[in-house]
Order: C-alpha cells, then sequence, then structure tokens
C-alpha cells in the first residue's frame, strides 16, 4: 500500500520539475532574444533578423523596431521601406520612443510613403514626448525650414536646447549657430520656454 508520504513527496517532486521547465523554458527565450540582440548590436544583421523575427511577430517592441531599421536599410534582408513602416508602427503603439520618431523621418523624406510634413510632426511629438533627443532635434529643424508648422527661430532654439540637455551634440552646435542670428528678446524668450518645458517634464 502506497503510503501518503510517498504520495506527498511525488507530488512535490512533479512540482519542482513543473517550475524547473517552465524557467528552462522561459529562460531559453531570453538566450534566444539576447542573441538576436547581441548580433543586431555587432551587425550581424542576417543572425539578428533570424533570431529577432520571431520575437517581433510575437508582440516583443524592440524586436519589431529593429526589424523596421533593417528593412528601412536593407541589412540582413531585402531594403523594404513599406515593411519598415509597418514594424515601426507596431513598435509605436507599444511606446517605443525611437520607433515613434523614426516614421517621422520618412514622413518628412517621403521615404517609402508620400511627403506629409505634417504628419512627420505629428510622429516626433509623441517620440519628443517620451525625451527622445532625436525627435526634439527633428521638430527644431521643422521649424526652422517651415515645414508642417510655421517656420520660429525662437521654437527652434527651444527645441534644440531641450535636445541638447537630452544629450544630443548635434543640437548643442546647431543652437550655437543659430544664436549668431537670434535678437537678445528671442533669445530670452526661447530659453524661458526651454526651463518651462524642462520643469514640466522632469522626471520624478
Amino acid at each position: 500500500m502506497v503510503s501518503f508520504s510517498r504520495i506527498r513527496r511525488l507530488c512535490l517532486i512533479v512540482m519542482v520539475s513543473f517550475l524547473i521547465f517552465g524557467c528552462d523554458s522561459q529562460s531559453a527565450d531570453d538566450v534566444k532574444f539576447q542573441k538576436g540582440v547581441d548580433a543586431y548590436n555587432r551587425k550581424d544583421y542576417a543572425t539578428a533578423f533570424k533570431e529577432l523575427r520571431p520575437f517581433a511577430e510575437k508582440g516583443k517592441p524592440i524586436a519589431q523596431k529593429n526589424l523596421g531599421f533593417m528593412y528601412y536599410n536593407g541589412l540582413g534582408v531585402q531594403k523594404n521601406h513599406e515593411l519598415a513602416l509597418q514594424w515601426f508602427s507596431k513598435s509605436a503603439e507599444q511606446g517605443n520612443a525611437k520607433a515613434q520618431h523614426n516614421p517621422g523621418v520618412m514622413y518628412s523624406e517621403g521615404k517609402g510613403v508620400p511627403k506629409d510634413y505634417k504628419l512627420s510632426v505629428r510622429w516626433y511629438r509623441k517620440s519628443e514626448e517620451q525625451g527622445y533627443a532625436g525627435a526634439q532635434y527633428n521638430l527644431g529643424i521643422m521649424y526652422a525650414e517651415g515645414r508642417g508648422v510655421p517656420r520660429d527661430h525662437v521654437l527652434v532654439h527651444m527645441w534644440w536646447g531641450i535636445s541638447s540637455a537630452n544629450g544630443s551634440e548635434n543640437a548643442t552646435r546647431s543652437k550655437s549657430l543659430l544664436e549668431n542670428i537670434m535678437t537678445p528678446y528671442q533669445l530670452e524668450k526661447a530659453q524661458k520656454l526651454t526651463r518651462e518645458w524642462m520643469e514640466k517634464h522632469k522626471k520624478k
């Protein structure tokens, strides 16, 4: 006759085995994903595409953004701007700031889509709200050239000031050059707007 203690031990073994195999399965996925990310970072795009595509199809935003980049530039896969936009959009819908920035570039340059400066600005705004310096810098360019928004040196300086504070060296250089053609009043106003934006978006 089987004792209760033996049944209990057997149940514990089954439970532990389930937990172990469950962890191993998750760990295997993590390893595969990291393999794809590492390949992407070292520019082994053929391997990166192969490893990251299944994760992109499962909805992982970083994988989707990276697939978009590879399709956009023809890295490890044939260049296809339409597919690039699809993957960027999927990632952007999940809040990936870089992915939100990239459709802005595509609509601004007319890559794979008709040029649409207002739509470009809309994408840049989604990205800049999350503090992405590249989108903030490009918003400055849109205001400098009057693309999708009125030309306005004050707002150009503001966006480049914000982008510079977030680490963009291009913004720092561009802002310095712009200051040579701004009036003291414009400069004071731009700096005030920059301070207000930074205060409003201060990380807690």
